[in-house]
């Protein structure tokens, strides 16, 4: 199939790191109108530095995007996808000059106008736990200075996107930390959730670990199956009332990880850790 309009906005480029291979990535997202008496519009990406800056796609440029159109199932909702390499085709009027180039497009979401869902994934500050090499789990943590600063610097990272809500972890570690980043963020609604909370270490919660030796798991410790089980659980959750939206997610370093692999349908190990206040973007629907 093919779309032609005309290119109305060049959203801002994003670039983070892949969970699987640890290799760098940036996309760029365009949305497309077209000519219609009634116009609709399609959002797609390009994928990779060296193509966004080949084909160079500015706004009023004119082109034909071609795609497959293709379904995904996540917990027995289905979603439209629009993915792959396909050629679009860029008219430059004022070079008089046509070519054809090779894209990665992906336009996701249950209907053709709306935008697909985005989790902006974000790991705590530093606390004095993290320093000691404490199992926190449900405990509250206190921030460090190195973690307050983390999240200072990172406002700026953030500060050019609009969220629709923020989902925060009730402990407060994480409460601290997203109270930083959102403070000249009044305009954003925060909900503060238990479906966020650390793994619950149970009675080794508070037991100084080992990085070498590790430590031995009692019975009492939340298993990997309830802890999928409640990713699982914020997935549907996200995907029902925020479909669509972009999410802010401030949680810990395991149950982000657990997010991640749920939705990718892989172990956690498979999953890089996040470091305090890294910013990792989680694209749902993509598969």
């Amino acid at each position: 199939m093919e779309i032609s309009g005309k290119i109305i906005a060049v959203l801002e480029a994003r670039s983070g790191q892949s969970a699987k291979t640890g290799s760098m990535w940036m996309s760029q997202e365009y949305v497309l109108e077209t000519s219609e008496q009634y116009p609709k519009r399609m959002c797609f990406n390009v994928w990779g530095e060296d193509k966004i800056r080949q084909f160079g796609i500015q706004v009023g440029q004119e082109l034909t995007v071609s795609f497959d159109i293709d379904a995904r199932e996540y917990q027995g909702r289905w979603y439209n996808s629009l993915r792959d390499t396909h050629e679009l085709l860029l008219q430059h009027r004022q070079h008089r000059l046509s070519r054809i180039l090779k894209v990665r497009t992906i336009f996701l979401s249950k209907t053709s106008d709306r935008y697909m869902t985005k989790l902006y994934l974000v790991r705590h500050g530093e606390t004095e736990e993290n320093v000691k090499h404490i199992l926190q789990g449900h405990m509250p943590g206190t921030l460090t200075q190195q973690g307050i600063e983390q999240a200072k610097e990172a406002v700026s990272q953030i500060s050019d996107t609009a969220f629709d809500v923020c989902l925060c972890s009730d402990l407060k570690r994480c409460v601290d930390t997203v109270n930083i980043l959102l403070e000249q963020r009044k305009d954003v609604p925060v909900i503060f959730s238990k479906l966020l909370r650390e793994r619950d270490w149970g009675s080794i919660t508070g037991v100084v670990v080992d990085r070498e030796k590790g430590v031995e798991m009692p019975a009492d410790v939340e298993s990997l199956p309830a802890i999928r089980s409640r990713a699982k659980v914020f997935l549907d959750y996200v995907l029902q009332h925020y479909d669509g939206k972009n999410v802010l997610v401030v949680s810990h370093g395991f149950m982000l990880r657990i997010i991640q692999a749920v939705w990718r349908n892989v172990e956690h190990k498979e999953i890089v850790p996040m470091k305090n206040v890294e910013i990792r973007e989680l694209v749902l629907c993509e598969e």
